[in-house]
């Protein structure tokens, strides 16, 4: 057998160290910087998905679908450390955190693996940042890489003692790997392995390495596949509830046309149209962003988690939530989910965000039917109280140990609620607090749990009717198309004492029937209350039309389910219409006003010598006549005096305040006299209908004596 000198082989080593150590390690890099950019890419694309998916929830602050989105993602599963952060940069949900503080940066959770923030948006404003760190390429992996050179020198050295043949077909092999990494598709794993021959140890530890870094790879390729199938479901959710709004726009039209259902059919009808509609906005709200990326325009109505708080029926909040929480829960058939909504919960109004208070009560009945067993009932009850309004929320479950009670509310504290993190419960608290109320819990094991919303005192609006008030000798009208509601009515004038305080009842369900009473009356015409439903089944005029068409604004109440409509409100205020929920009419207190006082006179004027003069007359031709300073304390006893006694009115009534302006508003609550009493020629006054004379300063009666 043939050997090579000692200087061929020296030139050998040399020669396959230098073209070994550098490829290996320029590849080897050039392999890091691709796996680096791939995991890099993969976990950007990943956050980016879990930002589009929980904008509209982050926004809303709706806690249980962050966490519930949050723990599925490919993030939750595969980052070393993740956290959700809101506007104030308080993390609202976090994963693989091992006892950091609110207060740990992420550089120092990080250190020195790759780290990532990106901005959660909705409706192009920022509302949270996700940031998360990974390991961005494999260690070990890398690590052989990096070796190789030093690897190679050594197996050099080696062949610097054995035969040239030998040494060329190690290179061979060395060279046939080489060929094989370079031909590597990273996205598709083969078997790394050159044809034929034996494998030294050491290069199959590098085969197996490199196989499990471009597994890792492909691993993080199909995740990407995955995610544009996500996407692709965004839009057809998209498209779905775009597609749904024509139909339901037509359906709620037609709604108004339906001439042969009753009116609770027509209110359930109505409620699941609207239920229909939210699930349509939701899905337009969740996959705007996305859609909105390819080009697509949807008509969304942006809703604000910063919604104002506005003066609210609570009862109006609560009963229909209930009826949604029992087709929730429908499938926990032992499960009982009642509102008890009594004559004690009648105008208890609240100083609320509407939508983040549904959102909290929710929680609440969740949480409590959550913890029951197969059997057992939740109930949701108002009181007034002392200081304003509470709401309870109570269960007959297992009821909560004492050393736990204290502790829940605070973040993140939960019981008996299996995957729990108490985000719903300090929501809850938290927002009560916003509102100037508080949240308590009382417990009892094996007796329950009380959840109790105790929110501030709220002036009730000016459209609620508060007490329904009726005067002896008059009477009542009753106009609706639903006997049912009659029924409730007559029972609870009934009840009132309606024949002792001669007080009549009549009741019509048409139109024409209405028409044809007012004309008929005389006397009576000025001493009724009309209660007065606005939808009538099969007629196109509503409640509202005809009280306009018979000018009976002052007198009247629209007693309708859709008091809530803020195009009906905003009608009513015109015509000077209060409001009664047509589901509280069994609950509205009724009482008796005293008898009006029909006076000769009531003169408006700030003139104390004119007050004289007219007291003096009114003496002496024996006249009852009452004398008011201004038009605030006209108003402030206006409901003392009888609508026929007639009323004179100053022109000028100081502090720039026109008299004639005041004698519409006179006119407006029934009075049918209505004079305006000034020195100034009729002439220089345009015509005012509401005006019945324009006189002059003189009182009506001559002096006598």
């Amino acid at each position: 057998m043939k050997y090579v000198s000692f200087k061929g082989q020296l030139i050998v080593f040399a020669s396959s160290f230098l073209v070994a150590a550098v490829g290996m390690t320029v590849f080897g890099l050039q392999e890091r910087s691709r796996a680096s950019e791939l995991v890099g890419k993969s976990f950007e694309i990943s956050a980016k998905q879990l930002a589009d998916a929980i904008g509209f929830s982050v926004k809303t602050s709706d806690l249980a679908a962050i966490e519930m989105i949050a723990s599925r993602s490919f993030i939750s599963e595969s980052a070393d450390f993740y956290r959700i952060l809101d506007l104030n940069s308080l993390p609202i949900f976090q994963k693989n955190v091992e006892g950091a503080g609110l207060a740990v940066s992420l550089r120092e959770l990080c250190g020195t693996r790759a780290s990532g923030v990106l901005s959660i948006t909705y409706a192009n404003a920022a509302v949270g940042q996700i940031e998360y760190c990974y390991n961005s390429h494999s260690s070990i992996a890398t690590g052989w890489f990096l070796a190789m050179p030093f690897f190679v020198l050594l197996i050099s050295g080696v062949l610097t003692v054995l035969n040239l043949g030998i040494l060329k077909l190690l290179l061979k092999q060395i060279w046939q790997f080489l060929s094989t990494l370079e031909k590597l598709d990273p996205l598709n794993p083969v078997l790394l392995r050159p044809n034929g021959g034996q494998v030294h140890p050491a290069v199959n530890q590098v085969y197996e390495q490199v196989g499990h870094l471009i597994s890792r790879i492909n691993h993080l390729a199909e995740e990407r596949e995955k995610s544009k199938i996500v996407v692709a479901l965004g839009e057809v959710a998209s498209q779905v509830a775009h597609d749904v709004r024509s139909p339901l726009s037509a359906l709620e039209m037609m709604l108004g046309r339906i001439a042969q259902l009753p009116e609770q059919d027509r209110l359930i009808i109505r409620g699941a149209v609207n239920r229909i509609k939210d699930i349509a906005q939701n899905l337009l709200d969740q996959n705007r962003q996305a859609n909105a990326k390819k080009g697509v325009t949807l008509p969304v109505v942006i809703s604000d988690s910063k919604e104002p708080q506005s003066t609210v029926l609570l009862s109006s909040l609560i009963e229909p939530l209930v009826t949604e929480k029992r087709m929730q829960f429908r499938s926990k058939i032992g499960v009982q989910i009642e509102a008890t909504l009594d004559a004690g919960s009648y105008g208890l109004f609240g100083s609320v965000q509407p939508t983040e208070f549904k959102r909290v009560v929710s929680n609440l009945v969740n949480n409590a039917v959550e913890v029951l067993p197969d059997n057992g009932m939740v109930s949701i009850s108002m009181r007034r109280s002392s200081n304003g309004t509470d709401i309870i929320v109570r269960d007959n479950g297992r009821g909560i140990p004492s050393d736990t009670l204290a502790k829940l509310g605070n973040r993140g504290e939960t019981h008996g609620k299996a995957g729990g993190s108490g985000l719903g419960l300090y929501h809850a608290r938290t927002s009560v607090e916003s509102w100037g109320g508080r949240l308590m819990i009382e417990s009892k094991v094996g007796a329950g749990t009380a959840v109790t919303i105790s929110l501030p005192t709220a002036q009730s609006p000016s459209w609620f009717v508060s007490i329904l008030e009726l005067s002896a000798g008059s009477s009542v009208v009753i106009v609706d198309d639903d006997a049912s509601i009659h029924q409730i009515w007559q029972g609870r004038l009934d009840s009132f004492g309606v024949a002792k305080n001669q007080i009549s009842i009549v009741h019509l369900s048409t139109p024409d029937q209405l028409r044809n009473w007012v004309g008929d009356q005389t006397d009576q015409l000025r001493r009724t209350l009309y209660l007065v439903d606005f939808e009538l089944l099969g007629f196109r005029e509503s409640g509202l039309d005809l009280i306009n068409e018979l000018n009976l604004g002052h007198q009247s109440v629209l007693v309708t389910s859709r008091f809530e409509e803020q195009h009906i409100r905003e009608r009513c205020q015109k015509l000077n219409v209060k409001l009664i929920p047509k589901g509280l009419a069994g609950f509205v207190p009724i009482g008796l006003v005293k008898p009006r006082i029909k006076l000769d006179a009531i003169l408006v004027d700030d003139d104390s010598l004119v007050k004289m003069t007219w007291e003096m007359a009114a003496r002496l031709n024996g006249k009852t006549m009452v004398h008011l300073f201004d038009a605030l304390g006209f108003f402030s006893r206006a409901s003392e005096f009888d609508l026929r006694s007639p009323v004179y009115i100053d022109s000028s009534l100081g502090n720039d305040v026109k008299g004639e302006w005041v004698a519409k508003e006179i006119s407006d609550l029934g009075f049918e006299s209505v004079f305006l009493a000034t020195g100034h020629e009729p002439s220089q006054f345009r015509p005012m209908p509401w005006i019945k004379e324009i006189v002059g300063k003189d009182p009506p009666w001559h002096a006598v004596g």
